[in-house]
């Protein structure tokens, strides 16, 4: 019987069965780590790639801002509201994918800690620069007829998603990709910097909305 055939194994056999069991769980253990090396990868390049489509929305929205208003004249109402709706979009595009970063650095925390803590970094700093409450202003004054005001002001935004970008991309290197150089908007910074515009004026004046209504306050970039 089997039974037996197992009490006249040679303590020599017995090790060689133990070895090769414990080899295969080793073996079954990696594989399963590598099928979530993949997965974390494949994740953190689309958190990538959503950011670097998302810091390009913002570029081209800064682009026509700057198009609309620089000419000294106000677009018409439909105009406005149609600029107020696009930075509303922008806004709620980088409101869900701050809620995929969180999910994501839920998901990977127990298993790829470095790349947990890449995806908290890149979170918090993005919060920190203020780029949903940025965009939440800018959409009202827009709406309100003061999109001029917010021309300027859309440099840091644009630059902080870039940053934004760049730091979701190094942690995509983190999970096993190669990382791609990070890009920098050095005209920005210089603007941001000093805290004032093409023309020299401080950028912290905020102009009052129409109908005498209480002023939006709107931080300094960062």
């Amino acid at each position: 019987s089997d039974a037996a055939s197992s009490r006249q194994q040679s303590p020599g056999q017995t090790a060689q069965n133990a070895q090769r069991a414990a080899d295969a769980i080793k073996a079954a253990n990696q594989a399963m780590q590598n099928m979530q090396k993949q997965e974390t990868g494949s994740q953190m390049a689309d958190l990538a790639n959503r950011a670097d489509r998302l810091a390009q929305q913002q570029q081209d929205f800064e682009q026509q801002m700057r198009r609309t208003y620089g000419s000294g004249n106000d677009p018409d109402e439909r105009a406005q509201q149609q600029m107020a709706n696009e930075q509303g979009n922008l806004r709620q595009n980088y409101s869900d994918l701050q809620k995929q970063i969180q999910q994501a650095t839920r998901a990977v925390g127990g298993t790829q800690p470095d790349v947990a803590k890449q995806l908290r970094d890149a979170s918090g700093r993005a919060q920190q620069n203020e780029i949903e409450q940025r965009m939440q202003t800018s959409e009202q004054y827009i709406k309100f007829g003061q999109g001029g005001a917010m021309v300027m002001r859309q440099a840091p935004v644009t630059q902080a998603l870039n940053q934004l970008r760049d730091d979701l991309k190094q942690g995509d290197g983190h999970a096993g990709h190669p990382r791609s150089p990070p890009r920098r908007d050095h005209e920005c910074q210089g603007r941001e910097r000093d805290g004032r515009g093409e023309h020299g004026h401080d950028e912290r004046e905020k102009p009052d909305l129409p109908g005498g209504g209480d002023r939006l306050d709107v931080q300094r970039g960062k």
